[in-house]
């Protein structure tokens, strides 16, 4: 492998740098992101659990499908 110039070796440290400094941002926002994914996976379960068989929904009268 090359050497790294003085211009390359200077980007690759700003960039080092700005992982650095951002990576607990990152970290943050990654965190965050898993725990909606989580409350958003519960709330779909509760839901679809509580919510009434295909079949078991009965008219109590016909449905009107004359056109307007």
């Amino acid at each position: 492998m090359a050497r790294l110039s003085t211009r390359q070796r200077a980007w690759r440290n700003r960039l080092e740098t700005t992982l650095r400094v951002t990576s607990p941002v990152l970290d943050l926002l990654v965190g965050t992101a898993e725990r909606v994914g989580r409350v958003a996976a519960a709330t779909e379960s509760a839901v679809t659990r509580n919510a009434p068989r295909v079949g078991a929904i009965r008219r109590t009268r016909p449905v009107d499908r004359t056109v307007r």
